[in-house]
């Protein structure tokens, strides 16, 4: 495929193995879109100045580990599946776990860094969560979460513990009780 040469104002290069439009920022290249796709590269250039965006305010760090969360949430349904298979894990508990997973990536975007979603959007998967679920779903789901975030971590998949903040708690004993 043929490079367009007289884009002055796209300054994006073409990596020629995978066929994708490329920006390479502090010594880290991102991936942008298919040449195929976006031939002037034109797409590409404004996806490079979302990202940019994002790293000058702090929601994306251009040295942080880059696992999207749509590539984690599959590494765990791949640790669940072998505990499923195992006999360690019932096929709804696996279930409940690929609906977490769905549900995360649905609120807050498949191809979102992992290493970049900090106290403000858990509380805004929490909101989420309490619009779609009872007490004890919202607490399960929540669990979910953590345990999907500890993994990353553990698995050495993110560099830090993830940072939930005070919203992102489970619910209360007395809010249980009142709920009974």
């Amino acid at each position: 495929m043929k490079q367009d040469t007289t884009r002055k104002s796209v300054p994006l290069s073409v990596h020629k193995a995978s066929g994708f439009w490329t920006k390479t920022h502090n010594g880290k290249r991102h991936y942008l879109l298919k040449v195929s796709e976006d031939p002037k590269g034109r797409k590409s250039w404004d996806r490079w100045q979302q990202i940019l965006a994002e790293i000058t305010h702090g929601r994306r760090s251009p040295f942080a580990k880059g696992i999207e969360l749509s590539e984690l949430c599959e590494k765990w349904m791949r640790f669940h599946d072998d505990k499923l298979a195992a006999g360690e894990i019932a096929s709804r508990t696996h279930a409940e776990y690929l609906d977490s997973c769905n549900h995360i990536l649905a609120i807050l975007g498949k191809s979102r860094s992992v290493s970049t979603i900090g106290p403000e959007d858990f509380a805004k998967l929490r909101r989420a969560y309490s619009d779609r679920f009872g007490i004890c779903g919202l607490s399960k789901r929540i669990t979910h979460t953590k345990s999907l975030f500890a993994f990353a971590y553990s698995e050495d998949l993110i560099d830090r513990p993830a940072k939930y903040g005070k919203s992102f708690a489970k619910p209360s004993a007395k809010i249980y009780r009142a709920h009974r």
